[in-house]
């Protein structure tokens, strides 16, 4: 029996003298395994043999076996791409992050962490503060390090004589920042500050922008951070400036002003707090990325 390959599966057929068994490989990538792959970037091989009518007419049903893929050989060129090009953006929005005049610039000025319209945020020790009125600007630090990353990587690519649309090749969503597309965790991953879920994108998603499945696991291990984070803010009351003690709600209010939706939310909002989780969320992702180059792409 020979094996066709019909692009991502093999396929074949064996006939017998009690029918045609109908044997197909066919592989299974993405987070969870929800995304169908070319054999050569598949996670998980599932192997299915179709038995005859005749067969199924007397109770034999068809038989499916998933195998794991360990170990692993060199992976595509595309993917390897794809994973440079998300280890490129990490490593610089990360730097962005925990850049110290930035950060500097952002106390100054009042900036807020993740949304430029919260009126409070929450420092070290628990303790609630109010932002003064009138102090909120057109960015947040989030949005401010997004934009940073995007001007520098595109003017570092025009420098080397590259277009952006090369470096993105496939993204075509735009990101948060209006910047670099898909090439960013964010932008496609996130974590509920309220629940600390965190939120994958859907197999829609992943589908429209060909997401290779490094790159869904290396978005889960840094949402997994901002989780562990939330998880540990949110299990705790705080005190607010005015000595009250609280527990943040979705909808609450305090002394008239909109309160953020979770001590997390809360927490957040100072970009020094910010840029650490970020820090550390974009190290646990650079991690997945250079480990998978060094084995897969480079090895």
């Amino acid at each position: 029996m020979n094996l066709q390959c019909l692009g991502d599966s093999f396929e074949g057929a064996e006939t017998t003298r009690v029918g045609t068994f109908v044997w197909r490989i066919s592989g299974q990538s993405g987070h969870q395994g929800l995304l169908q792959a070319g054999i050569a970037s598949a996670e998980t091989l599932t192997m299915t043999l179709e038995v005859p009518a005749e067969l199924k007419a007397v109770g034999k049903a068809d038989r499916q076996t998933v195998l794991e893929r360990t170990g692993g050989g060199r992976a595509a060129e595309c993917i390897c791409r794809r994973v440079r090009d998300e280890l490129e953006w990490a490593e610089a929005i990360r730097d962005a992050y925990a850049d110290k005049k930035a950060l500097a610039r952002a106390k100054a000025t009042a900036m807020r962490g993740n949304n430029s319209k919260q009126s409070f945020y929450l420092d070290n020790n628990g303790v609630l503060h109010k932002f003064d009125e009138g102090t909120a600007g057109e960015l947040s630090y989030l949005e401010d390090a997004e934009t940073r990353t995007g001007e520098a990587l595109e003017k570092k690519w025009a420098a080397e004589g590259e277009f952006v649309a090369v470096k993105n090749q496939g993204n075509t969503a735009p990101a948060q920042s209006g910047s670099l597309n898909e090439v960013q965790s964010g932008a496609s991953a996130s974590t509920d500050p309220v629940a600390c879920k965190v939120n994958m994108p859907t197999l829609a998603r992943v589908r429209a922008n060909c997401t290779p499945a490094i790159v869904l696991n290396a978005f889960s291990s840094h949402e997994n951070v901002h989780a562990a984070t939330c998880r540990k803010m949110n299990n705790r009351p705080i005190d607010t400036w005015d000595g009250y003690t609280i527990q943040l709600k979705p909808r609450a209010e305090i002394r008239g002003f909109a309160a953020p939706s979770s001590n997390y939310d809360a927490y957040m909002q100072s970009p020094a707090n910010l840029a650490a989780d970020e820090v550390a969320a974009y190290t646990a992702e650079i991690g997945v990325y250079t480990e998978f180059i060094k084995k897969r792409c480079d090895g």
